[in-house]
């Protein structure tokens, strides 16, 4: 394995953990952190290093929702690591997820995104209140048109989390989307699945093509009628 970092500036790191195959490469996208560190990990870097998967990890060090003017200077760095690579997966949570969703198509990717925003910019959604803080700082010079499809995107999210549903509705108007519901997981989607211990078995689905919708929603729907996984994880507003 030939690990990596082949860029990095004041806001953006990236970095590789290849060399195991190149049969899948999977682009990782940040969502949030409280603080960017020298040895910050790309979303899932250990899971898919453990996992014998190439990766590529995108990580932001400023939050900014990747609205850096560089962001097609990364794209372009991963447009020439990717080239050798017969599927490619774009993935990532929430700020992450929006990333993966947004460049999903010029990567030629299939799109796993949890808990993904449309924008937080609340001009383009009225309403939107968790980011603000981060709105109001950022110029959103990725949102000037419409999303353009993927290769395919399978989008987990909360139905019954109000603001997360609302952005999913929207994405959906823009481009096609599989939606996988996982009711009471709110918006930290994919700390819900590592706690019922199935993400790490789905992720490994979806890379493989294995992943079966119908299957997966039985067994979400069995789960939840557990008490203890009731109980931990209250039905969200």
């Amino acid at each position: 394995m030939v690990h990596d970092t082949i860029y990095s500036s004041e806001k953006i790191l990236l970095k590789t953990a290849c060399g195991f195959s190149n049969d899948s490469l999977v682009i990782t996208f940040t969502g949030c952190m409280d603080q960017f560190l020298p040895e910050s990990e790309g979303f899932g870097e250990f899971f898919f290093a453990k996992n014998g998967i190439d990766a590529i990890h995108v990580i932001s060090k400023s939050n900014e929702w990747y609205q850096y003017g560089e962001m097609k200077d990364i794209i372009n760095i991963i447009l020439k690591c990717k080239s050798s690579y017969r599927n490619v997966f774009a993935y990532g949570i929430s700020m992450g997820a929006y990333a993966a969703i947004r460049y999903g198509n010029v990567l030629d990717a299939i799109v796993i995104a949890m808990s993904p925003q449309y924008s937080i910019n609340p001009s383009v959604m009225p309403g939107e209140t968790r980011w603000l803080r981060e709105a109001h700082r950022i110029f959103f010079t990725e949102e000037e048109s419409v999303i353009k499809n993927p290769h395919k995107t399978i989008v987990f999210y909360d139905p019954l989390q109000y603001s997360d549903a609302r952005h999913v509705d929207r994405i959906a108007k823009d481009i096609d989307i599989c939606r996988v519901p996982i009711p009471y997981s709110g918006h930290f989607v994919a700390d819900y699945l590592f706690e019922i211990e199935i993400i790490s078995k789905k992720l490994l689905y979806i890379i493989n093509f294995k992943f079966n919708i119908n299957e997966f929603m039985e067994e979400i729907h069995s789960i939840e009628n557990q008490p203890d996984i009731i109980a931990k994880f209250p039905i969200p507003l």
